[in-house]
């Protein structure tokens, strides 16, 4: 570690590593984690990034789970969500790397490999079975990042 770092998580380290134990652990370990998720996600704690990590955990899920077996119509809506939050929280740079898109934005970025990890994953490469324009905004969001940028 460089000088001045520290080895302290938060709610978003520990959320990357229970969506990558999840997806780790086979399907039928995928939606009770999801359904966690949803229900842990509208009470964060009081972090102002933290909703953010919450929704993507969520998407990761949906996107990690069968298309026939859940309901997709809440992905639209969680990932333009997720978008006007990165760039609400955008004009208030805090984390270790600012530039980077949601990652960039807590200073709590132990598993920010995870993170990236599970979007080269689940998002980069949807289910073709998910409807297109789902795949396409998948697809999108794991290159937002993987790259760190919104282009």
């Amino acid at each position: 570690m460089a000088d001045g770092e520290s080895n302290i998580s938060s709610e978003t380290d520990t959320l990357a590593q229970f969506v990558a134990s999840a997806t780790a652990l086979g399907k039928e370990y995928i939606n009770p984690a999801r359904r966690f998720v949803a229900w842990l996600a509208p009470n964060p704690p009081d972090i102002d990034e933290t909703q953010g990590f919450m929704v993507l955990a969520l998407l990761i899920l949906i996107a990690a789970s069968d298309p026939r077996k859940v309901d997709t119509s809440s992905a639209g809506p969680l990932i333009e969500w997720l978008e006007k939050d990165v760039l609400r929280l955008e004009g208030f740079p805090t984390g270790r790397h600012p530039e980077r898109w949601l990652l960039g934005l807590t200073y709590f970025d132990i598993r920010r490999d995870t993170w990236e990890k599970l979007a080269e994953r689940w998002l980069s490469h949807p289910n073709r079975r998910f409807p297109t324009d789902l795949r396409g905004d998948f697809e999108k969001l794991g290159r937002h990042l993987i790259t760190g940028s919104r282009s």
